[in-house]
């Protein structure tokens, strides 16, 4: 019966310690925002979908010589 006593008093230290510390906010997370216009936002875009390599899939593809090729004048960017 006293492990079992233990074991809860661990077990509600170890969730109000989780609890506090998720929800601790600091005055370093309160970053201000950055509005971007539409131009900038479709730049963000094409970078974001370039770098992380959705273009590789979600495109349209034509077969050259070598295999499937990026179709360019089909991109919808």
């Amino acid at each position: 019966m006293r492990k079992l006593f233990i074991a809860a008093g661990v077990l509600a230290f170890a969730s109000a310690t989780i609890f506090i510390s998720c929800t601790n906010h600091s005055a370093a997370d309160d970053k201000t925002a950055v509005i971007l216009d539409s131009a900038e936002k479709i730049k963000r875009g094409e970078y974001l979908v370039s770098i992380i390599g959705c273009d590789d899939c979600h495109s349209p593809k034509r077969m050259g010589p070598m295999g499937p090729l990026l179709s360019v004048s089909e991109r919808s960017m």
